[in-house]
C-alpha cells in the first residue's frame, strides 16, 4: 500500500518580512522531502513582488485588515474577509494540508480560519519581538509558535521555540558561504573601503533616504574612505542618491532592490535600516553592526521593541528613534563608528559573535518535517 503524499500549506502574503521566510522554508522542505506537495496561500500573492510565482504555486484568498481609516474600506472588509474564509475551505477540501504553517498578518486570516473549523493542524511563525495579533489570536489553536525574538513568548497562547529565522536566497539558495571579497566583487565595490548598507527593508524608507544621504554630507571623515550600498526600494530615489552620491564624491552602488542579499551582506561593515525581524536576523547572522531607526507605525511598536532587543541584548547596534533622528545626530554618529581609529564597530561585531554563540535555536524546516512525518 502506498504511502499517502504530504501536503503542505503555506500561509503567508503581504512585505518581504513575511514572504522571503515562507519561501525559505518552503525550499529547505522540498530539499529535505523530495515527494512532498508545497502550496501558498493568500491575499495578493498573484501580484506580489516578494513572490516567486515562477518557482512556487499559490491560491489567492481574498482578505483584507479590519483596521482602516477610509470608511468605504472598512465597511468592505468584513465582506472580503468572509468571502476569503470560504475560498478557505473551499482550498481545505480540494488540497486536503496534512499541516498548515502560518506566517503572520491579515492575509492569513481567512486561511487559519478555514483550517481551524476544518481540523487541520495549525502552527505558526512569529518572527518579531511583539507578535501580530493574527498569530496572538491563532496561538490559542497552533500546536506550536516558533519565535525569533525570546520576549514574543509571553504574548502567545501556546508552546513556544526559539527558532532560526529562515533566509530566502532565490535562485541561489545552495550558495557556498561567501567571503567579503566575493560579496565586494559581486557589488564591484573596493575591497578595502569602509562599507555601508542603507536600506529601509523590503517596501523601501523614503525618510531614511533623505536623511542619511543628507548626514553623509556632513562627516567629519574622509567621504573617498567610504563606499555606499544604497537600496532605496524605489527606482525614483535611486536615480536621485545616484546623483547626490556622484556630487559628494562617495563611490556607491545605489538599487531598487536587492534579491540576493546573502550576496551584500558579507562585504558590509554598517548597517542603517529598520527594524524588522529580518533585516535583524541578517544582522546578526553576518555579524554586522547597525544604526537602527524603527518605522514608527509598525503594529504593536513592534519595531522598536525589534531594535531595542538588538541593541540592549545583542549590544550590536545603536538604536534610534524616527522622531529623535536629525542630520547632526546621524552624521555625529557615523563620524564616531567609521572613523579609523575607532573600536566601537569591533566591539559590536563581537558583541554579535557572543550572541550567536550562546543561542540554541532550532531549525524551522527540521519542526515542520517532524509534523509531516
Amino acid at each position: 500500500m502506498s504511502k499517502k503524499r504530504k501536503k503542505l500549506l503555506l500561509a503567508t502574503g503581504g512585505t518581504g518580512g513575511h514572504l522571503f521566510p515562507a519561501q525559505a522554508i518552503a525550499v529547505e522542505v522540498i530539499n529535505k522531502l523530495p515527494d512532498v506537495e508545497v502550496l501558498f496561500a493568500g491575499s495578493g500573492l498573484k501580484t506580489n513582488r516578494f513572490f516567486d510565482r515562477k518557482r512556487f504555486s499559490c491560491y489567492q484568498v481574498s482578505s483584507t485588515t479590519i483596521f482602516q481609516r477610509n470608511i468605504f474600506n472598512l465597511i468592505k472588509a468584513p465582506f472580503q474577509i468572509l468571502k476569503g474564509i470560504f475560498d478557505g475551505f473551499s482550498l481545505m477540501r480540494s488540497f486536503k494540508p496534512s499541516l498548515v504553517v502560518g506566517f503572520g498578518s491579515f492575509h492569513t486570516l481567512p486561511i487559519l480560519v478555514a483550517a481551524k473549523l476544518c481540523k487541520v493542524p495549525i502552527v505558526l511563525f512569529e518572527a518579531n519581538a511583539y507578535p501580530g495579533r493574527v498569530n496572538r489570536l491563532f496561538s490559542r489553536w497552533a500546536k506550536w509558535c516558533a519565535i525569533y525574538f525570546p520576549e514574543a513568548e509571553h504574548r502567545l497562547k501556546t508552546q513556544t521555540i526559539l527558532a532560526q529565522m529562515p533566509f530566502w536566497r532565490g535562485l541561489l539558495e545552495k550558495a557556498e558561504t561567501v567571503t567579503r571579497e566575493q560579496s565586494r566583487a559581486y557589488l564591484g565595490l573596493n575591497k578595502d573601503k569602509k562599507t555601508l548598507l542603507i536600506f529601509g527593508g523590503s517596501q523601501g524608507a523614503s525618510s531614511i533616504n533623505q536623511v542619511v544621504a543628507e548626514s553623509l554630507g556632513e562627516l567629519d571623515i574622509d567621504r573617498k574612505d567610504l563606499q555606499i550600498i544604497h537600496i532605496t526600494g524605489s527606482a525614483y530615489a535611486a536615480r536621485e542618491l545616484r546623483g547626490i552620491y556622484q556630487r559628494m564624491g562617495i563611490n556607491s552602488i545605489v538599487k531598487d532592490f536587492e534579491i540576493h542579499m546573502h550576496l551584500v551582506w558579507p562585504g558590509v561593515d554598517l548597517a542603517i535600516c529598520r527594524a524588522g525581524a529580518g533585516a535583524i536576523a541578517e544582522q546578526i547572522n553576518y555579524e554586522v553592526p547597525s544604526i537602527l531607526i524603527p518605522y514608527p507605525h509598525a503594529s504593536g511598536d513592534h519595531q522598536m521593541r525589534n531594535g531595542k532587543y538588538m541593541a540592549n541584548t545583542v549590544r550590536g547596534a545603536k538604536l534610534i528613534s524616527e522622531s529623535d533622528i536629525g542630520v547632526k545626530r546621524l552624521s555625529e554618529l557615523l563620524t564616531t563608528l567609521l572613523a579609523t581609529e575607532s573600536s566601537q564597530l569591533a566591539k559590536m561585531r563581537a558583541s554579535i559573535v557572543d550572541y550567536k554563540r550562546l543561542t540554541e535555536r532550532r531549525c524551522l524546516s527540521q519542526l515542520i518535517l517532524e509534523e509531516l512525518r
